[in-house]
């Protein structure tokens, strides 16, 4: 075999993995990415009042969210063991977000902080988060929402003027 023969089979193939990696990359990078965190409506000396955020930080819509979660989880973060009101509307309900455009975001109540009938502050629950995009290709995310006022990752802030 000569050597332009092995030289151009080389090519080929190095042509064909760097095609294969480019159409990885483009299906891998062309999505859908939701995101579910928990943030603070409003703070002050009687609790915090919590918000569920459900975010698509990807480049293309993401459709059929739905949320996993495991009701132990959610009783271990529970002041009083109980499943809070919005927890169950969020999460047991059957809910489902059936469009989430790209740079889109959808917010819920979720609860508060700070009472007898409330989250535990600073816990972390842990979520399920499956969704499609629109060529029917399935995701799944495991995040941990932190049940906590974000104006502090510590906890600790200064007061507003």
């Amino acid at each position: 075999m000569s050597i332009t023969i092995l030289i151009s089979l080389l090519s080929i193939i190095l042509s064909l993995c760097s095609l294969s990696f480019a159409l990885y990359a483009l299906r891998h990078v062309n999505r859908p990415i939701v995101i579910v965190r928990v943030t603070t409506h409003s703070a002050g000396s009687c609790g915090t009042s919590l918000d569920l955020i459900v975010e698509n930080t990807g480049n293309r819509p993401a459709i059929d969210i739905v949320f996993n979660v495991n009701e132990s989880d959610v009783r271990k973060v529970s002041v009083d063991s109980s499943i809070p009101k919005d927890a169950i509307r969020c999460f047991y309900s059957n809910v489902c977000i059936p469009v989430l455009g790209n740079g889109k975001s959808v917010k819920n109540a979720f609860w508060h902080l700070g009472k007898a009938d409330s989250w535990k502050a600073c816990e972390i629950l842990p979520i399920e988060v499956v969704y499609r995009d629109l060529d029917n290709r399935k995701y799944k995310s495991n995040l941990k929402l932190y049940l906590a006022d974000d104006g502090g990752f510590a906890q600790t802030m200064w007061e507003k003027a």
